[in-house]
Parts: C-alpha cells; sequence; structure tokens
C-alpha cells in the first residue's frame, strides 16, 4: 500500500477507535425510559459506525465489501442522526 493510503487507513481505523469509546460511553449512562428508544439508537449507530470503518479501511484489499460497508457505515451514521433528533438534540 502507498503511504497516502496506509495513512486514509491508519485516520479510519483510529475514528474507528473514537466510534468505539463513545458507544462505550454512552452504554454507561442512564437516561429517563422516555429517551431509552432514541438512546439505543444512537449506542446501535455508533457501534455499526466502528465495526463498518474497519471493511472501509481496507478498501485495497476488497473494494466490493468497503462499498456495502460505507453504505452500512451511512445507515448507522443516520440511525445516531435520528435517535438525537427523537430526543431533541440538535446540531448546534
Amino acid at each position: 500500500a502507498s503511504g497516502k493510503s496506509q495513512n486514509g487507513r491508519e485516520v479510519l481505523l483510529r475514528a474507528r477507535e473514537t466510534y468505539e469509546k463513545i458507544t462505550a460511553e454512552l452504554l454507561l449512562v442512564r437516561v429517563p425510559s422516555s429517551f431509552a428508544t432514541s438512546h439505543l439508537g444512537m449506542i446501535n449507530g455508533f457501534a455499526k459506525m466502528s465495526l463498518e470503518l474497519e471493511s472501509i479501511a481496507g478498501i485495497n484489499n476488497d473494494p466490493l465489501v468497503a462499498l456495502y460497508s460505507l453504505i452500512s457505515f451511512q445507515e448507522g451514521s443516520a440511525a445516531v442522526i435520528s435517535g438525537m433528533a427523537s430526543a431533541g438534540i440538535s446540531k448546534p
């Protein structure tokens, strides 16, 4: 792999670690039952994004898997945004 693609892979894997940490932290947060569904949606969304970043980072090895994972990553992102909106959290 070229230096550029290796650097891109490292960036994606660091982002994966960040999403894993966010997921772990969200699991520790207690929320009122009225927010439980939104909270769980955000947790599942961040977990999905984390999982898919590893496959996306391997685009040089299997571009089709990376493409499918990119679509799945977007679904995870949409789940996070939906959960935030349901909880009344908006962009700053």
